[in-house]
């Protein structure tokens, strides 16, 4: 059976991950040919991790109408970037000949791609989250309405369709009216395949001593103004440290700039209590996760849940948590135990922070000992999961998940 595997877009960091973490445990399945459609800069991550003498590449270029359209205003072109050098800011039309031989088509990452609806029925598509949607007041219109439309059009399609919560299902029914079974939902696995060895990064002063980690990007749903407000009012001993995309705060404008003079006014100093990392390669986070005092996750919003927040539980590290939907559902059915707080009052993670201060070794061994006993999902899970949607002949029954 012919497996074909189109993504436009190959999203460093959890995009890839999850992409690479299912062709992985696809690859085991013998039955399966598996072949990758993309093109351009995704394309070449997906050559450097994907196994080459189980995956098939296929360089075919998207068709795109935004690169045709005279009028659109040149600011998306700065603000975006990264995207607009892959092509387009707004979506990738997925060529009809990237169905050619395929049994069925996975497209990991469906944000941004539309595939002819005549070929859809052959399709299954992987929703991740309805963020950019759910921070419109962030995103510049014609691009929201360019992803309302994508989205609406795989609603309307005949495409099976996954998501990994159900608070993505509950989002898509206040968003779009969609029907809860409409979709069918996949818990995601904080477990790696393989992980690479530990590396120290060389830039990191603060080793060595105890310090409070956030791993996330810098968009405006990761929450890091109630981060600086919270740690800035706990005040605490020990520094925090940032990893993720802009993080750096080394922008002299733009939200990177807005976050450093935020962190000032709070009492963060760079290189004394504060440590912007930038995005950081997997052996050199897990390190500095391994190592770290604490984690906080201040998010107000994810798709299926956090990795770095699973990849803590797993690692024994104290978790401070917002309290959301998704957070509280993969909580759940993990079992693990974090500290929470209300992603809205600052006071609340400052109190969270000294809870854990006055209290910490006996948050730390609770840490420890409950990884024995934490729901550890597998990405063979995950996979069966999806083997079972695809409809591949011996298909397991649907993994337990509480």
């Amino acid at each position: 059976m012919r497996l074909i595997i189109v993504d436009y877009v190959g999203n460093p960091g959890g995009g890839v991950r999850f992409t690479a973490e299912m062709v992985a445990a696809f690859a085991a399945r013998r039955e399966l040919q598996l072949e990758l459609v993309s093109h351009g800069e995704a394309l070449e991550r997906y050559r450097a991790i994907l196994p080459p003498d189980r995956v098939a590449f296929r360089d075919l270029p998207h068709r795109n109408h935004w690169t045709k359209a005279p009028n659109w205003p040149r600011w998306p072109m700065r603000r975006f970037g990264k995207l607009t050098r892959r092509g387009s800011a707004f979506h990738f039309d997925v060529p009809a000949e990237a169905f050619a031989g395929a049994d069925l088509v996975w497209l990991p990452w469906i944000h941004t791609h539309r595939v002819p609806n005549r070929l859809s029925a052959r399709v299954v598509g992987s929703l991740h989250d309805l963020i950019l949607l759910e921070f419109k007041d962030h995103v510049h219109p014609r691009l929201w309405r360019a992803e309302e439309k994508t989205v609406r059009r795989w609603l309307r399609s005949r495409a099976r369709i996954v998501v990994s919560s159900r608070a993505t299902v509950a989002a898509l029914g206040r968003l779009f009216g969609a029907a809860p079974e409409r979709t069918a939902v996949v818990p995601l696995s904080g477990m790696h395949r393989s992980r690479p060895a530990e590396r120290a990064p060389a830039d990191a002063p603060f080793l060595g001593a105890p310090y409070l980690l956030c791993p996330a990007n810098t968009h405006i749903h990761k929450n890091h103004e109630v981060l600086l407000d919270g740690v800035g009012a706990w005040a605490g001993p020990h520094p925090l440290v940032l990893t993720g995309h802009g993080t750096g705060l080394a922008s002299e404008r733009g939200r990177e700039a807005r976050l450093r003079e935020r962190a000032a006014a709070r009492g963060l100093v760079p290189g004394r209590n504060l440590f912007g990392m930038g995005y950081r390669s997997d052996p050199e986070y897990f390190h500095l996760l391994r190592h770290a005092w604490a984690l906080v996750m201040p998010t107000r919003a994810e798709g299926g849940g956090s990795f770095p927040v699973l990849e803590a539980l797993l690692a024994g590290v104290p978790v401070i948590c917002s309290d959301i939907p998704v957070m509280r559902e993969m909580l759940g059915w993990t079992g693990g135990e974090v500290q929470w707080f209300h992603p809205d009052r600052p006071e609340e993670l400052a109190e969270r922070l000294r809870e854990l201060e006055a209290g910490y070794p006996r948050f730390r061994r609770r840490a420890e000992e409950q990884v024995a006993s934490l729901h550890q999902r597998t990405w063979d899970d995950v996979t069966a999961d999806y083997a079972r949607i695809l409809g591949l002949p011996g298909a397991p029954a649907p993994s337990p998940v509480r």
